[in-house]
């Protein structure tokens, strides 16, 4: 935001559209606390969107979890099904003898 109103204030005052203040572009003229706002600016973005990326493989390592417990539990109880059914067919078949 602070980098859009530099902009905009720059921009602004070489044409004329608005008085000039005497705020830097930034990233382009020359000026000690300009410079170190804009570049503490664009740290802070940067952290933001660190922490944001490590949030979403956190929440994505979460859901693949969650995927397998699912297809384990669903595989035990194909299993546990299977041997029932097994369970059945022997009973079945004694009682016939």
């Amino acid at each position: 935001m602070e980098f859009i109103f530099q902009v905009f204030l720059t921009v602004g005052g070489a044409v004329k559209f608005i008085p000039s203040t005497g705020v830097t572009l930034p990233l382009v003229s020359y000026g000690g606390s300009s410079v170190i706002s804009t570049i503490v600016l664009f740290s802070i973005i940067q952290g933001m969107y660190v922490l944001n990326r490590e949030e979403a493989g956190e929440i994505e390592e979460k859901r693949k979890r969650k995927r397998r417990a699912e297809q384990e539990w669903e595989t035990e109880e194909y299993e546990a099904e299977g041997a029932t059914r097994r369970r059945a067919k022997r009973t079945q078949r004694q009682e016939r003898r």
